[in-house]
């Protein structure tokens, strides 16, 4: 089986957990995050960038992945 791409949209206390344990399952796992973050794991790719951010936005959503975990807040007026 092919690994599945997930984006993790967030890098707080919750994605914290959540991407050791998709990693850990097998995913491979990107992570917009706006620290400077660094992993271990070849299967865990951190991207340092806004992803409210309309073209960043558009970048990630072409790449197709296969699900996306948003721990993002959003005013009203940000929402997608």
């Amino acid at each position: 089986m092919a690994n599945k791409k997930v984006l993790v949209l967030g890098a707080g206390i919750m994605a914290s957990h959540m991407v050791p344990y998709l990693a850990d399952q097998g995913y491979d796992v990107d992570v917009f995050p706006l620290l400077d973050t660094v992993s271990d794991r070849p299967n865990v790719k951190y991207f340092k960038q806004d992803a409210k951010d309309p073209a960043t936005r558009k970048e990630y959503l072409a790449k197709h992945y296969d699900c996306i975990v948003d721990y993002l807040q959003y005013s009203s007026a940000e929402a997608p």
